[in-house]
């Protein structure tokens, strides 16, 4: 199948076909030519067009971006930002431009949608100026360097379909499917509008970044029901795009300091978010990402998040996005009790991970985020210390003699509990421990 070069704009980003590792284009004088992985080309008379990899940035505020660009008490530069010419953007305007932040800037999106939910970006086009900082560029970065060893060069396409504050509900494959409008008043169906404009009609892309859940956590139904819906949503947009192994990268959501929430639904959404990995759908731990107010990333948190996204990404096209971020192995977990003198005894969890690409945890002072709880979620202070073993591979809850009295008793073993858990486990190849719980632990 060969592209129109009349729909083809100037510094699109083509994506590449991964078998032929380029395009076909018919030009205007009616011959088709081939493209391969690369550029810049002029195509007729569209210039600084590239064929490379193509990425949608969809979900809520912390896709979208909300990272400080610099200290608002320093007046420093939080992080150098990224430019690079071969990273390219499908902006909200709906034209392909050479990348910069900020990434969204919803005031200026032409999809009705956009200006109907409220975002403080909207409201305020100014603040995505101060404010706007994003992990796009950051994944894009990465990306190109992991892609390197197969391409000296692959070009990026970012479009950009994020929206602050929303929920699953709000981002539904059916909501006004039936209406003419559906693609200019929904965000799901302003996305795939996004998509059919950005790549000449075709559709093709090489996948969907998606960090979205937050909103969610608000009601308890939505939560206990958000892995049956994340992965309906998966399966209707690779029904919809026409590509039933589309890679999707997730973020699992971060933490929020808020009174308002109910600790388990934040539990229920990273649950399931972990849950939904598979050879194609990668999830990445957010949790000891820095922020930058009570729930959104700060632009190191996003350059962070970014790297990790990335290495997802390169995952799963080769079919192995659920082997990159670290997870309790659940068949490893021993109760353990050793002898230190006479009838004196110590005692610990023993916990191990997989995913830790051949390597280890970075060594910390001391690893946080584990907790032992009853089935209301109270924690037991059963853990007076966690520390590492068998060089950095190997984690112990060390307990307390309470333990003794939980003959039979049946509790509930966390990493990452509630709405604001302090966590800090990261493997030596930069990614985060994915959060995980209840797991039954009967002593």
């Amino acid at each position: 199948m060969s592209i129109s070069s009349v729909s083809i704009q100037s510094y699109q980003v083509l994506q590449r076909d991964f078998s032929s590792q380029g395009v076909k284009v018919k030009l205007n004088n009616g011959k088709t030519k081939f493209y391969g992985v690369g550029g810049p080309y002029t195509i007729d008379s569209k210039k600084n067009v590239m064929v490379g990899d193509v990425w949608v940035l969809a979900g809520q505020s912390n896709m979208r971006g909300a990272g400080y660009f610099k200290d608002p008490w320093s007046n420093q530069d939080v992080e150098k930002l990224i430019y690079n010419s071969n990273f390219h953007l499908f902006d909200t305007k709906e034209k392909w431009n050479i990348a910069k932040d900020p990434i969204h800037q919803l005031s200026q999106s032409i999809r009705k949608v956009n200006k109907k939910i409220s975002d403080p970006t909207v409201s305020n086009p100014n603040l995505s100026l101060v404010r706007g900082g994003s992990m796009a560029l950051s994944f894009a970065k990465k990306y190109q360097e992991l892609m390197r060893p197969q391409f000296p060069m692959l070009p990026i396409g970012l479009i950009a379909s994020a929206h602050g504050g929303v929920s699953l509900d709000q981002w539904s494959t059916t909501l006004l499917r039936d209406t003419d409008g559906w693609k200019n008043d929904t965000l799901y169906g302003a996305m795939l509008g996004r998509i059919e404009s950005s790549t000449s009609g075709t559709n093709k892309i090489a996948g969907i970044l998606w960090y979205q859940g937050e909103s969610d956590t608000r009601d308890s139904t939505a939560a206990v029901t958000y892995k049956p819906r994340m992965a309906s949503w998966i399966q209707n947009v690779r029904n919809d795009l026409k590509s039933t192994d589309l890679s999707v990268i997730q973020v699992q959501i971060a933490r929020e300091f808020t009174t308002l929430d109910v600790d388990s639904n934040w539990n229920s959404i990273r649950q399931a978010q972990a849950e939904l990995m598979d050879k194609r759908i990668g999830t990445v731990s957010s949790l000891d990402c820095p922020l930058d107010d009570s729930v959104h990333l700060s632009l190191t948190g996003e350059y962070i998040m970014g790297k990790r996204v990335a290495m997802a990404a390169k995952a799963a096209m080769n079919n192995q996005a659920s082997t990159v971020s670290p997870q309790i192995l659940k068949s490893s977990i021993k109760y353990e009790e050793k002898v230190v003198s006479g009838s004196s005894k110590t005692y610990a969890l023993k916990l191990s991970f997989s995913n830790l690409g051949g390597g280890q945890f970075e060594s910390v002072d001391s690893p946080e985020g584990f907790s032992l709880r009853d089935e209301n979620g109270v924690d037991q202070e059963l853990i007076y210390r966690t520390a590492f073993y068998e060089n950095n591979k190997v984690v112990r809850l060390l307990l307390t003699e309470s333990v003794k009295k939980l003959s039979k008793k049946t509790l509930y073993l966390y990493y990452g509990y509630g709405k604001n858990p302090v966590c800090n486990l990261v493997s030596t190849s930069g990614m985060g421990l994915l959060a995980f719980g209840p797991i039954e632990v009967t002593f």
